[in-house]
């Protein structure tokens, strides 16, 4: 599994500290000298904000694990330095939307400036332990092997494939194991998916489904949830889920990425489970704003924007945003302009890390009309000043590869007119100009 990324978020350096959301009234007992101290002021934060992946079998984010738990004074104390590091620059918690958006989306990852700051004081000040008869009980963690609960489908690829040791960067669609028999007897609905991917060279996974009535379409196959560096599990608003129709086949698109060398060979079988709706649920979709003919970079240039537009057919509702660039990628903004004139920006990550693929989930559903523009833009940073750059000499085009690029505004939507989607079927596309065609305008 991964443990740490191209952008060096290394153990020992700046390490790999996932802090999840922050919930709950802040921490501010002191010891008798007024300094901040692990039972009293630290543990809680860490309990609220950090124990969700920094625990023995923590949360795992499109392979990134945390590197050691946080579940006691003995084993924070010796990384106290470097947490108040990669709090203090802003890396951890890793939540890349700009402030004003604070509030918007149900899995934000901050920590308040009460919270950083008594972080930065505990570990100033000798990082003292505290009484711990005044600390918090231990937090009782599910010991289940799946996020997502207990799956109700899970497969792995059909055969091991054999990663081999030349090998830098791969795009492959391959098998998954066959679905038992009565599992899909009928239409499902996906409510949640989670993927383990299973060696270090696996860079993201994208699940397909091959079904009789997509096999004589163009592409041939239904988008659905998959999983990339930073990236949480899928899991559905209720009433809703992505509809895996009866009789499908399921292939993974894996994508492989690692430094070539003698000895860095592997044979990955990477794995996804599936939990299914038990009651009717709506139909929802995978759509992008964004066009491969578009995505072109000069080299050494810096600020470089590219903004996509699309209309809706129809009205929809919208759950989810994720952008999508690679190692160029810097900046991000979705704006949707009304039929009425008005202008909404609903998102703008001023920040963007391609290591973290974060899905903004919001809180309350975004309701758009039929007519609305959508526009998303995408900045790039193709210069030598940009750390993660492969090559700034280079005039980039679209492309599958790492060191190629991309411009994708993905969202996760249905139909606000439940009706509107009865009987459609297939890839569904919510703009104008694609509607007729059914492309889902989908990819990664």
């Amino acid at each position: 599994m991964r443990r740490f990324t191209r952008t060096s978020l290394v153990v020992c350096g700046l390490l790999v500290l996932i802090l999840a959301p922050s919930f709950g009234a802040e921490t501010s007992s002191k010891d008798k000298s007024g300094t901040p101290t692990f039972s009293e002021d630290v543990l809680p934060i860490l309990q609220r904000s950090c124990q969700t992946c920094h625990r023995p079998a923590g949360l795992n984010l499109g392979g990134m694990i945390a590197p050691m738990p946080l579940l006691t004074y003995q084993e924070t104390r010796p990384w106290a330095k470097a947490i108040a590091r990669v709090v203090e620059s802003g890396e951890m918690p890793p939540w890349h939307a700009s402030d004003d958006y604070a509030g918007v989306f149900s899995n934000e990852r901050t920590l308040s400036d009460a919270e950083i700051e008594t972080l930065l004081r505990w570990a100033k000040t000798g990082a003292r332990p505290g009484d711990p008869d005044k600390a918090p009980p231990p937090l009782e963690w599910p010991s289940a092997e799946w996020s997502i609960g207990e799956p109700d489908l899970v497969l792995s690829l059909a055969e091991p494939f054999h990663v081999d040791d030349d090998l830098v960067d791969l795009n492959i669609v391959l098998a998954a194991e066959a679905v038992p028999v009565g599992v899909l007897d009928r239409d499902r609905y996906i409510v949640a998916a989670e993927y383990k991917p299973d060696t270090e060279a696996v860079h993201h996974i994208i699940g397909f489904a091959v079904t009789p009535e997509s096999a004589d379409r163009p592409g041939g196959f239904l988008r659905l949830p998959g999983i990339a560096p930073g990236a949480e599990p899928s899991e559905f608003p209720p009433g809703y889920g992505i509809r895996l129709p009866k009789g499908s086949k399921i292939m993974m698109q894996m994508h492989y990425h690692k430094d070539p060398g003698p000895g860095t060979e592997v044979y990955d079988q990477s794995t996804v489970a599936f939990k299914f709706a038990d009651e009717p649920v709506q139909e929802m979709y995978v759509s992008s704003v964004g066009d491969p003919r578009k995505m072109y970079l000069p080299a050494n240039t810096k600020d470089h924007f590219i903004t996509q537009e699309e209309t809706l057919a129809k009205d929809i509702t919208i759950m989810s945003l994720l952008p999508h660039m690679h190692y160029r990628g810097a900046y991000s903004h979705y704006v949707a302009k009304l039929p009425d004139g008005t202008e909404m920006s609903f998102l703008e990550v001023p920040r963007y890390d391609f290591n973290w693929q974060t899905r903004y989930r919001f809180k309350q559903h975004l309701r758009l009309p039929a007519g609305t523009r959508l526009e998303v833009t995408m900045g790039y940073d193709n210069t030598a000043g940009n750390p993660n750059n492969p090559d700034p000499n280079a005039e980039v085009k679209w492309g599958d590869s790492t060191d190629d690029e991309m411009n994708l505004g993905f969202f996760y939507w249905a139909f606000t007119d439940a009706s509107d989607g009865e009987g459609l079927g297939g890839r569904v596309s919510p703009f104008l100009a694609r509607e007729e065609a059914g492309s889902s305008g989908s990819g990664d």
